[in-house]
This record gives C-alpha cells, structure tokens and sequence, in this order.
C-alpha cells in the first residue's frame, strides 16, 4: 500500500459533508520557519463535532515508522494546532504501545480504516494560526482550481 492510496482511505472514511479532508498541509505558507507537512487533516464543520482539527501521520512500512519514533517531536508545529493527532497505517507496521503518549492509530483493514486507539483530546492545542489556516486554504482551494480546469477541459472537448 501506498501512502497515496492509504490518504484515499482517510478521504473515504470521512467522505461526509460534515468534514474537509486536505492532504500535505504544511504548518505555514512563505518559509518564514520550520517547514512540517502533515501527511492529512481533517476538519470537522459541524458544531456538534466541535469543529475539531485532527492531524494524521501516514506511514506504510515499519521502517518509516522507526525512524518516526527516533524524532516524534517534528509532528509539533502541527499537532500543536491540532485537537487530535492519529497515525494512519496498514496493519503491522506500529505497535499500540510504541504510540507517542496521545497519539492515535487508525489501521487498515480488510473493511476498512479502522481507530484502534482514539487519539486523546490535546488539551494544549495552540488557537489557529493564520499561516496554517492560509495552508489548509490553499490545499483546498488548489484542488477545487484543479477539478474546475479538469472540468473546463472536458466541456471544452
């Protein structure tokens, strides 16, 4: 499995009105500091989900995981401004114990991305920042550009 194909599996699992789901959001715009991309986010848009941010890491192979673990704080600059922050994964490649203290897991299953261990709320979560606000944006807004041109293309024959 891809990291690709398993961003589809986030995007399929929250395939619902009530949440944005944007992959490789950067923790800014400009280079005005570290650069840090979550592998996805998503926003939940309803008041009765709390408007939540969640973070995900996307790891495929136990390999990439390891070298995760050697420097778990680079997710900071956003998890920081997330409420929750999951690990995104095919099964076996993290062990429920070697989650960073907060962290969720969500794995891939044969029905499925499935939460094996919910993410706890981050208690700390910094108010949103205006240049990662202005990164989900352009995430957004970029791939809305790129279905509007695709369909321009199409009627355009």
């Amino acid at each position: 499995m891809t990291a690709k194909e398993m961003f589809q599996t986030i995007k399929f699992k929250y395939n619902d009105p009530g949440y944005i789901v944007l992959d490789q959001v950067r923790n800014g715009t400009g280079y005005q500091h570290t650069i840090r991309t979550a592998d996805a986010i998503v926003m939940c848009t309803w008041p009765s989900r709390g408007y939540e941010i969640w973070g995900f890491e996307i790891k495929v192979n136990r390999s990439d995981w390891l070298k995760e673990l050697q420097s778990p704080r680079k997710a900071e600059p956003i998890w920081s401004m997330c409420d929750r922050w999951y690990v995104a994964c095919p099964k076996d490649v993290v062990k429920k114990e070697e989650l960073p203290k907060g962290w969720g897991l969500m794995v891939m299953q044969q029905n499925g991305l499935t939460t094996k261990v919910q993410a706890s709320i981050n208690v700390e979560a910094q108010p949103l920042d205006r240049g990662f606000f202005a990164a989900m944006l352009r995430v957004a807004i970029g791939k809305q550009s790129t279905v509007a041109q695709m369909q321009a293309e199409y009627e355009r024959g």
